[in-house]
């Protein structure tokens, strides 16, 4: 009888011993992986992703007025440069009404007193331009005017300059009769003109 429970005793004393001890887990065996490395981002390079703008320089040119020897200059002298030169001009910008959604007549000059008879009338050409002209000087001129002086610069004539075609002539009535424009093509707007500038500027030749 004592026996039979020293064995049972025993037993139990080594279900406890077994029970307790955890066997050793599985992972810690294993070598952990080193986690990947993040790619190399391609690096950007300074001297190649951002490249200098070459400042323009100006010399003096002749007279703003009169308007007759400043036309025969720009037509002759400047619109026919290789390559093309840039001109720096004073203008009154006019627009169409008080929504300011087109242009009026707008002249080379510093002062509405300058559209005499001589003036030179112009079409802009702004397709050089990030924004557009018309948008720039209506934020630009003061609110309560019809038009503001501004000093532009840009090619004489048109940005791009298009063949001429043969077309047959149509007579058609001309509903918005005015004065003869030249065209100019925009690339910067200097500001409002604050003086009248007394010459007419011009891109320097290049040395």
């Amino acid at each position: 009888m004592k026996l039979g429970v020293l064995l049972v005793a025993l037993a139990l004393s080594t279900a406890t011993c077994q029970s307790g001890s955890e066997p050793e887990s599985s992972g810690s065996a294993q070598e952990s992986t080193p986690a990947p490395e993040p790619a190399p981002q391609p690096t950007e390079d300074p001297v190649t992703s951002m490249t200098p703008q070459k400042a323009t320089s100006f010399v003096a040119g002749p007279a703003i007025s009169p308007s007759g020897a400043l036309l025969e200059w720009l037509d002759n002298t400047v619109k026919s440069a290789s390559p093309r030169r840039r001109v720096r001009l004073p203008f009154v910008v006019r627009f169409s009404d008080e929504h300011r959604l087109e242009f009026g007549d707008s002249f080379v000059g510093a002062s509405a007193g300058d559209a005499d008879a001589d003036a030179i009338f112009v079409q802009f050409d702004d397709g050089g331009m990030s924004v557009p002209l018309l948008e720039t000087l209506a934020d630009l001129c003061p609110a309560d005017a019809d038009g503001c002086p501004v000093l532009l610069e840009g090619y004489w004539g048109e940005l791009v300059d298009m063949p001429d075609f043969d077309m047959p002539d149509f007579d058609f009535p001309d509903d918005d009769a005015g004065p003869a424009k030249h065209p100019f093509a925009v690339l910067n707007v200097g500001g409002l003109v604050a003086a009248a500038p007394a010459h007419a500027e011009v891109e320097a030749p290049a040395p």
